[in-house]
């Protein structure tokens, strides 16, 4: 629906669109926690309405150094979003092996949050085009290392795609043979 809804909220003058999203954000702090949906939905709309507040530095880090232990991180939330700890372990390794050689540490699954994400995806942001692709596809090998993908790592996947401003079709379910 969000994409179906995101052409017409996109032609809203400034000042209405301004106002949604303060009214969005505002309906998702009203309980006093901040659900996958619910975080979701702004940063995808924070990215399509507001595109300025996701611009990189001119200068775009040209390297994963800076930021890795940010990209471990997500790493370890998206594994930690597949299932328990074994399986979790296997598709934190895979996803990690597909982005560095480095050996990293899973973050505990007590230590990652939707809050800690944001955190990430920012300093993720700054990296140049063909990282953030890098990142992305680590992403993707996690969430898929035990060959399904289940709605809440698609959605994960997709802020993370969403944020990092590298294009990913829409999941589409396989058409029963």
């Amino acid at each position: 629906l969000l994409d179906l809804a995101l052409p017409a909220l996109r032609r809203m003058p400034e000042g209405d669109r301004r106002a949604f999203l303060e009214t969005v954000d505002a309906l998702v702090r009203e309980d006093g926690r901040l659900t996958l949906f619910e975080f979701v939905l702004q940063v995808v709309l924070e990215r399509r309405l507001r595109p300025e507040a996701w611009e990189r530095e001119p200068a775009a880090l040209g390297t994963l150094d800076p930021v890795l232990g940010e990209a471990a991180a997500l790493l370890s939330l998206l594994a930690h979003a597949g299932g328990g700890p074994e399986a979790s372990a296997a598709a934190y390794r895979r996803g990690l092996a597909r982005l560095t050689g480095a050996d990293i540490p899973q973050t505990p699954r007590s230590a990652c949050s939707l809050a800690g994400l944001r955190r990430h995806l920012e300093a993720l942001a700054r990296l140049a085009p063909p990282l953030r692709r890098r990142v992305l596809e680590a992403c993707a090998e996690c969430v898929m290392a035990d060959g399904t993908l289940r709605p809440r790592e698609g959605e994960l996947l997709r802020a993370v795609a969403e944020a990092l401003d590298v294009p990913i079709p829409p999941h589409q379910p396989a058409a029963a043979a």
